[in-house]
């Protein structure tokens, strides 16, 4: 049996010198972890109000859903995006439809805009 093999080194001991990290560099912070995304970067998100629900991002309102009057409500959520706008049956349809808009208003070139910039 061997001198090494016969003598049990703790973990973190170099079995060369006999150095330390604990003892050399005292306790040890944990790294912070790295978050997925960028702060700087703000995703949109719902605010529910008075018979109505906006879609903000940031400060800038990009979006809304509203109901009909208390008492003669028909039934139908209307939403407005941009210079759209449209109805429709169900709460969850009515956010898509802004969501799907948003989306394709930022993603969508100017028409008649001067894509050169002269």
């Amino acid at each position: 049996m061997c001198f090494a093999a016969a003598r049990r080194i703790p973990a973190g001991v170099s079995h060369a010198t006999g150095w330390q990290r604990k003892e050399h560099f005292g306790k040890l912070a944990p790294m912070p972890k790295k978050s997925a995304r960028k702060a700087g970067k703000a995703r949109p998100s719902w605010e529910r109000g008075y018979q109505s629900h906006g879609y903000w991002k940031g400060k800038e309102r990009l979006g809304t859903v509203q109901l009909g009057e208390r008492g003669a409500w028909d039934g139908r959520y209307r939403w407005q995006a941009g210079n759209r706008a449209g109805h429709t049956k169900t709460l969850g349809e009515a956010k898509r439809a802004v969501e799907e808009t948003v989306l394709s208003l930022a993603t969508q070139l100017p028409l008649f805009g001067d894509v050169d910039g002269d």
